[in-house]
């Protein structure tokens, strides 16, 4: 009886051991599973999300590249921009044709009956054929004062003839030369009030914007109203309006 108690005891023991081992086995078993079904060692992502950025990123690969080249092409072979019209320091347009000018005129009219110093109001039009060269019309007028017997000293100009401007800057230089008649009052005994007259000259112009300017001009004038002619000089400052 003893003896089967031992033998029975031993069984027991055994079986035990071996449910310990067969325990143990299946926890080191367990031990050993990767990781990557919860998170990836050292990141914050889940295995199933690097999982699913990889394979995303490899999916979309394809069509970025395509964007990449895309854009690359069209910066190399794209046209290149057109330059804008070039424009006028001083304003956003300097192209009108016709310019009409105010001024106030200083004459200095010498002659063996009359030696006079006038001043008077002095107009012009003028229409640019091209951006350097017009064709102009003055009128200059000027009184002095009272010669003789209760006589003053009047001088009418009238003449045609070319412009030449220089430059595009806000100071333009310009010569002109204008060719017509002269009236020149009181009448002297034996010689006409009337004869040919010429003013040749130039100066410069202010242009203040692109239809206003300021104008300085000087110019020798010619007359032919008195035996043997006169040398005068005129001197005008004025303004001058542009338009179409």
């Amino acid at each position: 009886m003893g003896a089967m108690c031992k033998v029975k005891e031993k069984l027991m023991k055994q079986s035990l051991a071996l449910a310990s081992l067969f325990l143990g086995i299946a926890c080191a078993a367990a031990a050993q599973e990767p990781t990557l079904s919860s998170f990836v060692a050292g990141s914050n992502m889940s295995a199933n999300a690097v999982a699913n950025a990889t394979a995303g990123s490899t999916f979309l690969q394809p069509l970025e590249n395509a964007r990449a080249s895309a854009a690359l092409a069209n910066s190399a072979f794209a046209p290149p921009i057109p330059k804008p019209a070039p424009q006028s320091a001083y304003g956003d347009r300097d192209d009108y044709r016709y310019e009409l000018g105010m001024s106030v005129a200083f004459v200095r009219f010498r002659s063996s009956p009359i030696n006079a110093s006038m001043f008077g109001p002095n107009a012009s039009i003028a229409y640019y054929a091209t951006k350097r060269l017009a064709f102009e019309s003055t009128v200059a007028t000027a009184f002095g004062s009272e010669i003789f017997d209760r006589e003053h000293t009047k001088y009418l100009f009238f003449g045609v003839g070319p412009k030449i401007v220089f430059g595009n800057g806000k100071w333009r230089p310009f010569v002109h030369f204008d060719f017509g008649i002269v009236h020149m009052l009181p009448q002297t005994a034996g010689n006409s009030q009337k004869g040919f007259g010429a003013q040749l000259g130039g100066g410069a112009e202010l242009h203040l914007n692109p239809l206003w300017s300021l104008r300085f001009g000087g110019d020798f004038v010619r007359a032919q109203v008195y035996p043997g002619g006169q040398n005068n000089a005129q001197f005008v400052m004025g303004v001058l309006y542009h338009f179409k």
